[in-house]
């Protein structure tokens, strides 16, 4: 059986200032202090724009519209 495995990176731009968000990395993981864009694995069955909401509440804490 093959499993697939689904990762979504995720581009926040504030429309008003037209700032990026940009997330460090912590030191004690992979590539840490490297900056990186909002992501992570999408769920079997969960939708890409849930997952990408979901990824930037456990990151940031930030709730997407």
């Amino acid at each position: 059986m093959q499993t697939t495995i689904v990762w979504q990176k995720c581009l926040l731009l504030d429309p008003t200032t037209k700032k990026i968000l940009v997330m460090q990395r912590s030191d004690y993981k992979k590539d840490g202090g490297k900056r990186d864009l909002i992501g992570g694995s999408v769920d079997f069955g969960e939708e890409v724009s849930v997952a990408i909401k979901r990824e930037a509440v456990e990151e940031t804490g930030i709730f997407l519209d």
